[in-house]
């Protein structure tokens, strides 16, 4: 995990995870209880630092992404990629910064736009989960007991999948559907570890 990852190279104690599992990236901070309780905990311990795997994993709005960033510098704390993108304090670094978060609300728009035009502008959105819990369940049937969806290493037809899922990722709905299957959702982060680098894997 890139987050467990950076804490050992930097040598730091990680002393609370929180996630907001199924929650929009573009949700407002009293929708994520996750982020309120980040909050809570850098009141505690003051002079922290707040991690997230990338900087899209913060927030998918820019104006949010900046809100947050405040409030935990309220708290004496700092936000943290771990991949190491945009970290710092010189205007190159807050430039990036502004950079990633116009970037994460831009892909976000293009996520929904996509996730439209495949069927749920067509068809009523509870047929669209429906079916894709199906296609999870099938995943997971494949799955059983082993790591892989063909034979015993990673292949292209896990690639080709686990794209699509990515991007089904990417929206509230489909997260939340993702999570509910702990067998696929487990394969999808086996996939990026083996085939992404560090700051473009799933967490």
């Amino acid at each position: 995990m890139a987050v467990t990852q950076w804490a050992t190279r930097e040598k730091v104690t990680v002393v609370a995870w929180h996630t907001d599992a199924g929650v929009s990236g573009a949700a407002g901070l009293d929708e994520r209880p996750g982020l309120t309780s980040v909050f809570a905990d850098l009141a505690t311990h003051r002079d922290g630092v707040l991690v997230v795997a990338r900087r899209d994993r913060l927030a998918r709005d820019v104006v949010i992404a900046a809100t947050i960033e405040r409030t935990a510098a309220q708290y004496g704390a700092r936000v943290i990629s771990a991949d190491g993108v945009g970290n710092g304090d010189s205007p190159a670094d807050q430039f990036m910064r502004t950079i990633l978060d116009g970037a994460a609300a831009y892909e976000r728009a293009l996520i929904r736009q996509r996730t439209r035009a495949q069927g749920v502008g067509r068809k009523p959105q509870a047929m669209v989960l429906d079916e894709l819990d199906r296609h999870l369940e099938a995943i997971e049937e494949l799955l059983a007991g082993a790591d892989w969806l063909v034979g015993g290493r990673l292949t292209l037809a896990d690639l080709a999948v686990a794209s699509q899922l990515r991007a089904i990722d990417g929206a509230v709905e489909g997260r939340a559907r993702i999570a509910a299957h702990p067998t696929a959702r487990a394969w999808l982060v086996r996939v990026d570890e083996a085939s992404l680098p560090a700051g473009e894997r799933l967490t």
